[in-house]
């Protein structure tokens, strides 16, 4: 923290305002997705210091063919040039990981990503000790939909919902101000919601847990659908 100045109440001693220090130190993001890595470094107000993105597969059609363990590897490899590249803005405070799959948030375990093939993969106790500072993982529509509550186009909105449509379709869910995880941890899921009761199964292949039929991302929507 820093002082912003001093307050100027109608009785009593003036106070002394406090605001966070920026050059405090450092925050690192990062986004794993279906055929790239998006690494970003902040300040402690979320100002860019550095950021880079790379592709990790080269087959359009079907990245997620790519060995979990080559992908963690390049992962690695980025969050460590980024902590070299803003070492000298001070202490890091922790890593956060967007992932596009089903998440334990108690646990940090990557549960089933279906659209890069991986499962039960524990992502914070692989990280945690190697990169010496928490590591939070979050599904990566969820983490978008934080973003935008804090920092974002719905700051001052306390119910909406966020969409991510990419190669999968994703979505987070605010209600009083919270996001929702529901009993599961997996509200906001839409991406797996059944729209045809007799259409082919998506990849998830878990009726007893998301419905058997028909799932939005087996049918690859087009934006016009997303939007009706």
């Amino acid at each position: 923290m820093t002082a912003s100045g001093i307050s100027d109440p109608k009785r009593g001693r003036p106070g002394v305002l406090l605001e966070i220090n920026a050059d405090g130190g450092r925050l690192i993001g990062v986004e794993i997705g279906v055929g790239f890595i998006s690494v970003v470094v902040t300040d402690l107000k979320a100002r860019t210091l550095w950021r880079r993105k790379v592709e990790t597969a080269d087959n359009e059609v079907f990245p997620s063919t790519q060995d979990s363990n080559q992908v963690m590897g390049q992962f690695e490899h980025l969050v460590r040039e980024a902590m070299r590249a803003t070492e000298a803005r001070g202490r890091l405070f922790g890593i956060g990981v967007g992932v596009p799959g089903l998440v334990d948030r108690a646990t940090g375990v990557l549960l089933f990503a279906p659209n890069l093939g991986w499962k039960d993969l524990p992502l914070r106790d692989l990280w945690q000790p190697r990169f010496g500072v928490p590591v939070f993982v979050e599904n990566e529509a969820n983490a978008a939909a934080l973003g935008e509550h804090m920092l974002g186009a719905v700051k001052q909105v306390d119910h909406f919902v966020y969409l991510s449509a990419g190669v999968g379709l994703g979505g987070g869910l605010f209600a009083e101000g919270k996001l929702q995880g529901g009993v599961g941890g997996f509200a906001g899921e839409i991406g797996h919601m059944t729209i045809e009761p007799e259409g082919a199964l998506c990849k998830l292949r878990q009726p007893r847990l998301l419905g058997n039929a028909g799932r939005t991302e087996s049918n690859r929507p087009t934006a016009a659908q997303i939007c009706h």
